[in-house]
This record gives structure tokens, C-alpha cells and sequence, in this order.
């Protein structure tokens, strides 16, 4: 995907205020910092991605409330809640604040297309446990 991210910079071109490349399954604490946008001026932040990645918008918007435009290149199901989720050491921390709730989702089935089916099977079982999650949350919990 660091080709796909850095084709978007491109055509982003001055627009564009960083691009954050790693891998994780949550978002730890410690990455929120190097993953802001460089340019204090950012006015929106583009997630594309799996569900690590728009989980790491969601920590940005959350923080500096800039609004995000979701990219999904799997089926997380993140991009369509207002639930974030952010690690440190063993612990994570969850909450849902409408802040963080992407408000346009930019779906390319041409992405997903290259997902082997193990993976496609699982991404999806996980879109669907964040649709029932996103609709009966409560407003905040730590865990």
C-alpha cells in the first residue's frame, strides 16, 4: 500500500500534510504525535486504509478536529462509526465521540479485490461486529 499512499500525496500534491506509513492492529498512544499533520494549517485528513489506519485518523480528529475522508481498502467497518480505540502498553482505550465519525466514505471495490479470501472472510466478520457495536455502544468506556 506505500505506493498506493504515495500515488495520493501526488495527487494530493501541496495539499497534502503527511503520510503515515505503518502497520499495527490499534492505534498505540505512542505514534499519534508522528502521525499529525505536519502543516498546522491541515483542514481535513484522508484515511486510506484498513481499520489501523482510519483508527489513527479518528485519534487525529479527535484531538484537533479536522474531519476525515475515509478510504476503506478492507472491510473494518471503522469507517462507518463514531468509535475510536487507542492502546498503550496492554491496555486500550475506547470511547465514541461524533467527532471522529468520518463524514464522507470514498468505497472502491477495485481495492479489495486483492484480498485473499481468508482475509476477506475475516474483514468482513469484523465490519459486522462494528455494525452491531456502533449501534448499541454506550457514549464512552475505557477497557
Amino acid at each position: 500500500m506505500r505506493g498506493w499512499g504515495a500515488r495520493l500525496i501526488e495527487i494530493l500534491g501541496t495539499r497534502a500534510a503527511g503520510c503515515m506509513h505503518r502497520r499495527w492492529c490499534t492505534c498505540p498512544r505512542r505514534w499519534r504525535k508522528q502521525a499529525s499533520p505536519r502543516q498546522p494549517s491541515a483542514d481535513g485528513l484522508v484515511a486510506a486504509g484498513g481499520g489501523a489506519a482510519i483508527g489513527l485518523a479518528k485519534i487525529i480528529a479527535r484531538e484537533r478536529g479536522l474531519p476525515i475522508l475515509a478510504v476503506p481498502t478492507t472491510y473494518s467497518g471503522s469507517e462507518a462509526t463514531a468509535i475510536w480505540g487507542m492502546s498503550e502498553g496492554e491496555r486500550k482505550f475506547t470511547g465514541k465521540d461524533a467527532r471522529v465519525l468520518p463524514r464522507t466514505i470514498v468505497y472502491d471495490p477495485d481495492l479489495t479485490l486483492g484480498l485473499p479470501a481468508a482475509v476477506s472472510a475475516a474483514s468482513a466478520m469484523n465490519a459486522i461486529a462494528h455494525c452491531v457495536e456502533g449501534s448499541g455502544c454506550p457514549t464512552a468506556r475505557r477497557s
